[in-house]
């Protein structure tokens, strides 16, 4: 969720919705979450893939290795300009 500020500038606290709370007594649906998680991160891929592309190594160059998105940046196998993939990257 540390990137939906960047790829959805209008709505920059994307809080994930808890309908089932609003239909049901359910205190906690983590399967739920889980999906509702799912479908953010979609999202955020999407919207991301949607970026002009000097905008998608602006963003990677400055955050890959920030540890909030760096997994967000592997998971997509996108490193910054002209740096090599590092397996092993370790964060403070």
């Amino acid at each position: 969720m540390y990137l939906s500020p960047l790829l959805f500038p209008s709505r920059p606290y994307h809080a994930l919705l808890k309908e089932d709370k609003l239909e049901t007594d359910e205190l906690n649906n983590p399967l739920n979450d889980a999906k509702k998680a799912q479908e953010l991160f979609d999202e955020e891929v999407s919207a991301f893939q949607h970026t002009q592309p000097n905008l998608q190594d602006i963003l990677c160059s400055l955050l890959y290795t920030d540890m909030h998105f760096f997994g967000f940046f592997k998971y997509l196998e996108k490193t910054p300009s002209g740096e090599p993939v590092e397996r092993n990257m370790s964060f403070p």
